[in-house]
């Protein structure tokens, strides 16, 4: 059966693979992951001391409480779906920074499924090279998927202080995950594109054009990797695992080991399976992946090239 096309056996490989490719270059992801949101907090607060002298002294401070209180008093007559929405836009590029470093990690996912390993210093060569461009794919995201189910939660709430209907708002939630997993779906060959060269806006295209032509393949991945961390996450959320959090016993211990241990796995092992998986996935479906890759054990590096 063809590669571009999904079905279980390709599902379980995909895991495999995936899971295996990010255990043996956990430190360089775990590196690498710390030291881009490292630099991505150094250049917010470059860019916040080189902007705010900016507005004091060409603006005025005057004027900058002028607008603050006029926003203010704008968001106070709003409904709480149009104070998320004003707030978020005004986010989306504060946080573009740090959505270009999600996006530099699939240049390491690729170059792990190209070349067998990585290093933590391949994910600044990326973050540093395409910048521009994984930033404002990230923040088209940010606005196309995050925003709206944002939007559906918060659509029950009628202002801030107000309580909202738990009837609807448990449908507001349920759409709001469904318009996740199909967007997100949708958009997740995005950062792939952009590392493989596209620009933002023809990177979503691309990814669009892929969920599309092979629909299968790309929502078996995209729903079976994040699948992964719900199932270690959601027996914390739960209502009977915060009880047992909140009391003084064995249990109580186990649990809390369990919610560490599960955290651990989720930001060092799933988050880096989950860019493997998706940026092989996407060398799979443009034609770009080599054969080697396909071996039932690959000879990967345990750490970059060591």
């Amino acid at each position: 059966m063809s590669m571009k096309r999904a079905d279980f056996k390709t599902l379980l490989n995909d895991l495999k693979i995936s899971l295996r490719f990010a255990a043996r270059n956990v430190i360089s992801f775990i590196l690498g992951m710390i030291g881009v949101l490292v630099v991505s907090g150094l250049l917010l607060g470059v860019i916040m001391l080189v902007t705010f002298p900016v507005l004091i002294f060409g603006v005025g401070l005057q004027r900058i409480a002028e607008f603050f209180t006029a926003l203010g008093v704008g968001l106070e007559a709003m409904e709480g779906t149009a104070i998320l929405g004003v707030l978020m836009m005004i986010v989306a590029p504060i946080l573009a920074p740090f959505l270009v470093a999600i996006g530099a990690l699939f240049g390491m996912g690729r170059e792990i499924v190209e070349s067998a390993g990585t290093s933590a210093s391949g994910v600044f060569e990326w973050y540093k090279r395409k910048f521009f461009s994984l930033a404002g794919a990230g923040v088209l995201q940010f606005i196309i998927i995050i925003l709206p189910v944002a939007l559906l939660v918060m659509t029950p709430i009628p202002t801030p202080l107000a309580t909202p209907n738990t009837a609807v708002l448990s449908i507001s939630s349920a759409l709001g995950t469904l318009y996740f997993l199909v967007v997100g779906g949708m958009l997740s060959m995005t950062f792939p594109a952009v590392i493989d060269g596209h620009g933002p806006f023809d990177a979503i295209r691309v990814s669009v054009s892929m969920s599309i032509d092979y629909f299968d393949r790309v929502f078996s991945v995209w729903l079976s990797h994040i699948g992964l961390p719900v199932v270690l996450l959601l027996p914390i959320g739960g209502a009977s695992f915060t009880a047992i959090w909140m009391s003084i016993s064995p249990v109580s211990i186990l649990a809390g080991i369990y919610g560490i241990a599960a955290f651990i796995l989720v930001v060092f092992l799933i988050i880096p399976a989950i860019v493997i998986g998706i940026s092989r996935v996407y060398l799979i479906l443009s034609g770009e992946e080599r054969e080697s890759r396909e071996d039932e054990h690959p000879n990967i590096n345990l750490v970059g090239d060591v």
